[in-house]
């Protein structure tokens, strides 16, 4: 779409999944808890979290001191907010059972590092392979498919293997995507070194997707499952959100190859974590 029409139009390709509504109808007219719908708890959190993202990118955005004044006190007045909804209301739309279990917040941070070595990849290996070795978006884009396929497959093997086995996966996958991130931080290589990282990462994210979702759902009970999961993803992509940030940012003063040093650290840390959490 990029090479032939335009980069907008892939843009507009997630609308496509409008097209799945008419198969989730039925789910929506299951019965539900007829629980009191928690606004406030809801507000608070899309009001910190759309302040956090924004201000992790002013720099990127060339946003104004005064623009970046008025978020920072939104960020301070609604997280206040929303930890003193949570108090209130531990039951409420960010649940507090969930919060308190150091697994679950274990299994967030593994998920959100590896979302930010795997967005922060997604926006500079490209422009390694454009800027630093002439390759169109055509060829980048063929060059990256093998390792989303590659990560599919293992995505479906982790399924299979259980909750210790597909944490092991998990380890090793974000392991290996650090060391590539790293060993294509040097720019040794030519263009290779860059696509197997990114091709690492989009393997980590597979895997990850299964294997941590899978596990906290299977630990959370029934009635937390919903608000559980719900902000475990929501972790996973202010992660994500954290790693292109940052990329952007040192890419006004610094080449591209050499941030890829940086975002390895976001799948490192995800290793280790999965690895000590496997071990106990």
């Amino acid at each position: 779409m990029t090479t032939w029409l335009s980069w907008r139009v892939t843009v507009v390709l997630p609308v496509l999944s409008v097209a799945a509504v008419p198969f989730c109808l039925g789910l929506a007219r299951r019965p539900g808890s007829r629980r009191f719908v928690d606004v406030a708890g809801a507000a608070a959190l899309t009001a910190a979290v759309s302040a956090m993202l924004v201000l992790i990118q002013a720099r990127t955005l060339d946003l104004g001191g005064t623009v970046v004044a008025a978020l920072a006190a939104a960020l301070v007045l609604s997280g206040g907010a929303l930890a003193w909804r949570v108090a209130r209301r531990p039951d409420g739309f960010v649940p507090h059972p969930v919060l308190g279990e150091a697994g679950y917040r274990i299994s967030a941070v593994i998920g959100a590092g590896v979302f930010g070595g795997l967005f922060a990849a997604m926006y500079v290996v490209p422009q390694v392979l454009a800027g630093e070795h002439g390759w169109n978006v055509l060829k980048i884009g063929a060059a990256l498919l093998p390792g989303a396929v590659v990560g599919a497959a293992l995505a479906r093997r982790a399924g299979s293997l259980g909750a210790r086995g597909g944490r092991l996966l998990l380890a090793g996958t974000a392991l290996a995507a650090a060391a590539a991130l790293a060993a294509a931080s040097t720019g040794e290589g030519g263009p290779w070194p860059p696509v197997v990282a990114a091709s690492l990462c989009l393997a980590a994210f597979a895997v990850t997707q299964v294997v941590i979702t899978g596990e906290v759902s299977a630990r959370l009970p029934m009635p937390l499952r919903g608000a559980g999961m719900g902000l475990l993803n929501l972790t996973f992509f202010v992660g994500g959100g954290v790693g292109s940030a940052l990329a952007g940012a040192l890419a006004e003063s610094r080449s591209p190859s050499p941030i890829l040093a940086v975002t390895a650290l976001f799948p490192l840390t995800a290793a280790a974590l999965a690895t000590a959490r496997r071990s106990t």
